[in-house]
Parts: structure tokens; C-alpha cells; sequence
């Protein structure tokens, strides 16, 4: 076998062949592999030498360049507490801003709450006194149909004796007509008096008008009342008594007083039989306690109960109240009542069917 000078081929014969042919493609395939072993190798301890460098370079660069003011650590402390404090205030701030606000409404609500109970007291009130008025109203009704319808009634009787008196073909007695005259004019004249004191009722309820004071002798206006009833107590056999002291002058309206006085007088002759009526007045600590006090039938516990309780709560829709305003026969006690609280005084009754009433009218100086 003759070898050719190239040592990758030897000659065969005639030709050339490829010596180891096999062998030589293992070997570079090895070589790649060792190659791109090689490659990752490197590049894997570039990639942490680098980072390395990098970190070492920058920290004596660092260390070799003065930082700027902006970059040292006192002032980002300081920029950081700033910003820590700025946040704390504004909280404070506005927790503070919303207490005052809820403050604000706490009263304002209060405010409202308060006007909204004045308002419904104001109701309140108002229906107390419109439910009044109306059983006043009604009350005024049964007072005309009692107090206003008898009198007239007995006027026309003693109107038609007088007539037929004077109608008959006899001289007519003297005395029994002057006996009549004088009963027509008693019960006129009681009349009168009896309308004026209604529609001095009727006027201070609709108009609600300022009560004038003055300085009023009571012995002289309890004669001027006397005057009215002293015939009537006269014809009925029952002395009526003034026992008042003259020197007795208090400040009050003389009007109400005297319509009270007049009420006072009318049930005592009304309610008596036999007997006497006795009007006595004192003044005991700074107060005039001025008593009508009669010997009659005497008046039940329960309207003299009603009497003794105060005018405010009599009209509170009590159903005991509404019996008592049922048994009054009229305005009288009811008029007495309101009149007295409207002079800042005080009725008092005690009663018993065996000994009489006692009506006590206390008013201050």
C-alpha cells in the first residue's frame, strides 16, 4: 500500500480513499461542544463579575464625589418628617373642622327640637282653650235657656195679674198691685243685670281685652249689689247682713268684682229658705278674704270639690269636671270661678246640707 503525501487519504489500488473518515467528524463535534462549554462559562462569570465591578466602581466613586445637599440623609429625614407632620395636621385639621360642624348640627337640631315642642305646646294650649270655649259655648246655651227663660216667665205672669187686675170692672186692690208693679220690677231689673253680667262674660273671651285696675272700696260696691237683691230676699223673709268694714280699699277691676258679687248674692237667696245672708270682709296679710256665706240647702262634695280645685284644671277634659259643669243650673259658679283667677285670687267653698255655704273669695292688696 503505497501513502499518499496528504495524510487524510491513503491509496488503495488506483484510487484514493478517506483514511479514518469516522474519526475525524468525532473530533469536531468535541470540539464544538468544548467550544460552547467554553462560551457559557465565560459569559456566566462576566455576567457576576460585572455587576461586581460595577458596585465596587460606584461605591468608590461614591466615596471619591461629595453627594449633593439634596442627596444627604438629614434631609430626606427632614422632607419625610415634613411630610409625616403635614399629614398629621391635616387629619387634625379636619377631625377638628368635622367636630365643630357636628357641633353645629347637635344645636341646630336642639334649636328645632326646642321650636318644634314651643309649637306643640302652642297647640296644645290652643286646643285647651278651643275645647273650653266650646263647653263654655255650651254651657252659655243651658245658662240662657235657665237663667234668662224664668225670669221671663215669671215677668209674664206678673204682667198678665197686673193686667187682669186693672182689666176688672172692681177698683183694683192698691197694695196687690203696687205688689206686682213691684215684682215686674225687681225681676226686670234682675234681668238687666243678669244679661249685662253675660255679655261682659261673652266680651272677655272674644276679645281678650286688658283688665283695668283701680282702687275700690268694697263695703260700697257690696251695697251697690246688695240694692238688686234686697227686695227679693225681703219678699222670701231672708235678711241679708253687710258686714264689710268700710275703711276696706284694694286695687282691682270693680266690674268683675261686682259680677262675681252679684253671682255670689244670687245663688245664696236662690239656694236659701229660711234664715239669714251674711257678707263679711277682712284683710290678713296683705290679702282681702271677702266670705258670702248663707244658712240654704248647702251645695254635694263634689261640686264643692270642683269649686276648690283650680280654674286651669278644670277644663282639662276630666270627665269629673264635665259632670260638674253638667249639675251647675247655670253660668253662676262657672262665671265666679273664671273671674276670680282672672283677678290672681283664690275660691274657696266649704259646705254641709245642715249649716250652709261658705263662698270665700281671697284677692291680693
Amino acid at each position: 500500500m503505497i501513502r499518499n503525501s496528504n495524510p487524510l487519504y491513503t491509496r488503495y489500488g488506483t484510487g484514493l480513499v478517506a483514511e479514518s473518515h469516522d474519526i475525524n467528524h468525532d473530533q469536531l463535534a468535541k470540539n464544538n461542544t468544548y467550544r460552547k462549554h467554553f462560551s457559557i462559562f465565560t459569559r456566566s462569570v462576566i455576567m457576576k463579575i460585572v455587576p461586581t465591578l460595577l458596585l465596587v466602581i460606584s461605591v468608590l466613586v461614591a466615596l471619591m464625589v461629595p453627594a449633593r445637599y439634596y442627596e444627604m440623609w438629614w434631609l430626606r429625614g427632614i422632607v419625610i418628617l415634613f411630610v409625616v407632620t403635614g399629614a398629621w395636621a391635616c387629619s387634625r385639621l379636619y377631625l377638628r373642622n368635622t367636630h365643630h360642624k357636628n357641633k353645629l348640627l347637635k344645636l341646630s337640631v336642639k334649636e328645632h327640637s326646642m321650636e318644634m315642642e314651643d309649637t306643640l305646646t302652642a297647640l296644645k294650649d290652643s286646643e285647651k282653650v278651643l275645647r273650653q270655649k266650646a263647653r263654655l259655648q255650651e254651657q252659655l246655651i243651658t245658662s240662657l235657656t235657665h237663667d234668662i227663660k224664668s225670669p221671663l216667665k215669671y215677668l209674664v205672669i206678673t204682667a198678665k195679674n197686673v193686667y187682669e187686675e186693672t182689666s176688672a170692672k172692681t177698683a183694683p186692690d192698691i197694695q196687690s198691685l203696687q205688689a206686682n208693679v213691684r215684682l215686674l220690677y225687681d225681676a226686670a231689673y234682675r234681668m238687666y243685670y243678669l244679661t249685662d253680667n253675660l255679655l261682659q262674660y261673652i266680651k272677655l273671651h272674644s276679645k281678650d281685652e286688658h283688665i283695668g285696675y283701680g282702687i275700690v272700696n268694697v263695703f260700697n260696691l257690696v251695697e251697690d249689689r246688695l240694692f238688686i237683691f234686697r227686695d227679693m230676699a225681703y219678699s222670701q223673709s231672708i235678711p241679708i247682713v253687710n258686714n264689710v268694714s268700710p275703711e276696706i280699699n284694694i286695687k282691682t277691676n270693680a266690674h268683675l268684682l261686682g259680677i262675681i258679687l252679684y253671682n255670689l248674692l244670687d245663688n245664696a237667696i236662690k239656694f236659701t229658705h229660711e234664715g239669714e245672708i251674711v257678707i263679711s270682709g277682712e284683710m290678713k296679710d296683705g290679702q282681702l278674704y271677702l266670705e258670702v256665706r248663707d244658712t240654704g240647702i248647702g251645695m254635694d262634695s263634689d261640686m264643692a270639690t270642683w269649686c276648690n280645685t283650680a280654674e286651669e284644671d278644670n277644663f282639662n277634659g276630666d270627665k269629673k269636671a264635665e259632670m260638674m259643669l253638667s249639675r251647675s243650673k247655670g253660668l253662676g259658679l262657672i262665671i265666679v270661678k273664671e273671674l276670680t283667677a282672672l283677678l290672681k285670687g283664690r275660691l274657696l267653698v266649704r259646705s254641709s246640707h245642715q249649716y250652709g255655704t261658705s263662698m270665700l273669695i281671697v284677692l291680693d292688696k
